[in-house]
């Protein structure tokens, strides 16, 4: 068993380590070093809030401290976190503490997991920008979009589409397309409908 969990440990694809009851990082998988540019010597034995993926942001290292007083009450804490590589380059891992139960049930350590997620959060922060330009550009253009549910006859349009129209939507914040319809001048009608 303890083959199999130290094989699991140190190829997992997630970084991983334990912290010891009080405080300090006893284990860190290969991964957790490797990726990030650390050496063993420089993170076990220390605070885990105080090793070094948690230099650049004080943060991160409040809430890593305040997530391991909750995995020794007996709770798990996830949070998104900065955290740095040995390089100084900043990073975002997806981040959980959680408490490992003897037989008594006490805490007797915590299993700290990581994920970078850098990449995904940077895609996601760059697709709201551009969305942002999107709507800006076609507030400026007094345009709006749409997308037409055939099937049910609806219309979902956006803000500014709906803001052109002066159409009621429903709780899904859609209307028929004859609502549409009804409000376009008659000689736009018919070329609508083409």
């Amino acid at each position: 068993a303890h083959a199999r969990f130290t094989a699991f440990f140190e190829q997992s694809p997630f970084y991983a380590g334990i912290v010891y009851v009080d405080g300090r990082l006893v284990e860190i998988s290969r991964r957790a070093l490797e990726v990030c540019g650390f050496r063993r010597d420089e993170v076990i034995g220390k605070l885990f809030w105080e090793t070094a993926w948690w230099a650049h942001s004080p943060e991160s290292r409040d809430q890593v401290k305040n997530g391991f007083l909750a995995a020794f009450r007996g709770e798990s804490f996830k949070a998104q976190l900065n955290y740095c590589f040995a390089d100084g380059s900043d990073h975002i891992t997806d981040f959980c503490l959680s408490p490992v139960f003897d037989r008594s049930g006490r805490v007797s350590f915590a299993i700290a997991t990581g994920v970078d997620i850098t990449e995904r959060v940077r895609a996601e922060n760059e697709l709201v920008a551009a969305r942002r330009r999107l709507d800006s550009a076609l507030i400026a253009a007094e345009m709006g979009v749409y997308e037409w549910a055939v099937g049910s006859d609806r219309l979902f349009g956006d803000a500014n589409f709906q803001k052109l129209f002066q159409v009621k939507t429903d709780e899904t914040g859609s209307a028929s397309l004859d609502a549409y319809l009804k409000v376009l001048h008659p000689d736009d009608r018919e070329e609508t409908m083409r």
